[in-house]
């Protein structure tokens, strides 16, 4: 099992308050984009604001977004720099066209034109104006759900992920909304257990901070602590010195977030400076602390490593502490030149071979924020195209497990792993899929055979291989409408995907009769399909009116292939 040791799942509606938006905004301005789509994106970010998080308007904002995008001089030379596909280059060249584009048909030739740089290896070139639009698009889906099912899908089936919670308050504003981040990041754990481990966020200009932390430790599946001192606070103070006595009792691990930009405010950046952990080390010695970013990856292009960098802070502080580790999150200064990242992986390897460091670099993308620079799939496959086997299973695995305090070996699992074990077993019946096989063996290590975790499938019986209609519905989408990225999913993640997910879906891009014979060809086709298949319709349904239903199908975008599948099973039946 790899980790992601630092992603994070929040969607922007889930913190949203005036302090976010002043972040996001600031953050926005700092970007290397042309000024027009930063004052764009501003815009729209601030009138959603004012309508208090109605995300229903999602699609005026990218309308809006991508009429300044399509006519940047940027945009255009990246469309020159794809090699193939004419008609798209047609089709988003002109930003007149993109007014009358359903949102649907928008995202779907973004989704296109992502597809192509994957192929075209050109992804992790620069950050560009496709990056920044991606970004918006996770960060504005409806839910935690929607950005846990995005991240997910982007990885193995057998990944894992730390999911890192964020806390942007000044006075402890917001706390419904603190409160239903909490319990929708809860809810993850269930919807993938044994594959989410979230670890919840410490503010101590929260209030009720420290009860907060208690409970969803203890109650609500969550394995660790995130910090951001950047937001405005002091790492040292009474109230997080008390955080500290409680997870080196219960040794629960920390993630601080270390470098110098990331969500600051004012000049905040500094309070994330790894020195301040020296007293607080000297007095928890057993402390586990990982410091995100290393400090900077700034400094990790540099040979040798500053003396004077944060990163070399950390460095000595893991030569002291044994619970001392470093993630490699959004390190992207690697990806910028050949030299820069010819220091970066010669930097990164000596540590990797040297004893003292070793056991405590972890991987880490900063999922969603990265995607600000590329792409979540892209991202594993460039570091693991440049590191051994040995030292990418070091980082991924190995390491991970002994930071969490996973069972391992005759190692029993740690408190925090523990108390994750029994959330999922208290709460097995709202299981949204199977548990991970790591988990379903310690469920029985710890409370014995009877107590097997059930096998789950939130689809269960709305998308069944062994349902005829279900299957063969797969198998007519699986020739022509599936991409091979698509293909090399599982059965169950396939039948997640919606039908505006499909190479068949052009809504939006021409008149409305081209549109109405695609519908009329897919049903009939999908129709003929199944009756040469040896199915027969169902009492009630006729050739016409099985096309008509399944036309009505084709043309819901928002429709899941799992969905679709339950309309066949309504219309054919195999004897």
């Amino acid at each position: 099992m790899r980790f992601n040791c630092h992603s994070h799942i929040f969607n922007a509606k889930s913190i949203f308050t005036p302090y976010t938006l002043d972040i996001l905004i600031n953050r926005f301005r700092n970007m290397n984009l042309p000024d027009a789509i930063k004052d764009e994106a501003a815009d729209q970010l601030i009138k959603l604001f004012n309508k208090a998080g109605d995300y229903a308007d999602e699609e005026r904002l990218f309308r809006k977004l991508l009429e300044k995008v399509t006519g940047t001089e940027e945009f255009k030379k990246i469309l020159q720099k794809l090699s193939t596909n004419n008609k798209l280059k047609i089709e988003l060249s002109d930003p007149s066209k993109i007014e009358n584009f359903a949102i649907e048909k928008i995202i779907g030739l973004f989704n296109r034109i992502t597809d192509l740089f994957d192929k075209s290896d050109k992804d992790a070139e620069k950050a560009d104006i496709l990056d920044f639009i991606y970004f918006l698009r996770i960060a504005l889906l409806p839910s935690i759900r929607d950005v846990t099912d995005h991240l997910m899908a982007e990885i193995k089936k057998d990944d894992a992920v730390i999911a890192l919670m964020m806390d942007i308050t000044k006075d402890g504003q917001g706390p419904e909304l603190f409160e239903k981040q909490l319990k929708d990041t809860s809810d993850m754990v269930l919807a993938y257990p044994g594959s989410v481990f979230p670890f919840i966020a410490i503010n101590p200009r929260r209030p009720n901070h420290y009860e907060i932390m208690e409970r969803a430790i203890s109650s609500m599946g969550f394995v660790g602590i995130k910090l951001y001192p950047s937001l405005g606070y002091d790492v040292g103070s009474p109230e997080m010195r008390k955080v500290y006595r409680y997870c080196q009792e219960k040794n629960v691990p920390i993630l601080q977030h270390c470098n110098k930009g990331g969500f600051t405010y004012g000049n905040n950046a500094e309070k994330s400076n790894p020195v301040y952990w020296e007293p607080i080390l000297r007095d928890y010695s057993q402390l586990k602390i990982c410091f995100g970013h290393f400090g900077g990856d700034e400094n990790l292009v540099q040979s040798p490593i500053p003396n004077n960098s944060w990163t070399r802070t950390i460095l000595n502080l893991m030569v002291q502490y044994e619970g001392v580790y470093a993630d490699i999150a959004y390190h992207d200064d690697s990806m910028k030149d050949e030299a820069g990242g010819t220091k970066y992986f010669n930097n990164l390897k000596a540590l990797l071979n040297d004893n003292r460091y070793k056991k405590r670099i972890l991987f880490g993308t900063d999922f969603f924020l990265v995607r600000m620079r590329i792409r979540e799939k892209n991202h594993w496959k460039w570091f693991e195209k440049r590191f051994t086997g040995p030292h990418f299973k070091q980082i991924t695995e190995t390491n991970p497990l002994d930071f969490l305090g996973m069972p391992k070996g005759n190692r029993k699992p740690a408190w925090n792993i523990a108390n994750y074990i029994q959330f999922v077993r208290m709460h097995s019946d709202k299981m949204k899929s199977t548990a991970g096989p790591w988990l379903e063996k310690a469920v029985i290590d710890q409370f014995g055979r009877s107590a097997a975790l059930p096998k789950k499938s939130e689809l269960a019986a709305n998308w069944d291989w062994n349902n005829k209609a279900h299957a063969y519905c797969y198998l007519f989408l699986e020739e022509g409408q599936l991409s091979k990225y698509q293909k090399e999913k599982p059965f169950e993640v396939i039948g997640m995907f919606k039908m505006r997910d499909l190479s068949y879906w052009e809504k939006g891009a021409g008149p409305s009769e081209i549109w109405f014979r695609v519908l009329e060809a897919m049903a009939e086709k999908l129709d003929t399909f199944f009756r040469t298949n040896n199915a027969e319709y169902r009492n009630g349904y006729n050739s016409e009116k099985a096309v008509s239903t399944l036309k009505k199908a084709f043309d819901n975008g928002a429709l899941y292939l799992h969905e679709l599948a339950a309309e066949c099973s309504k219309i054919y039946i195999f004897n």
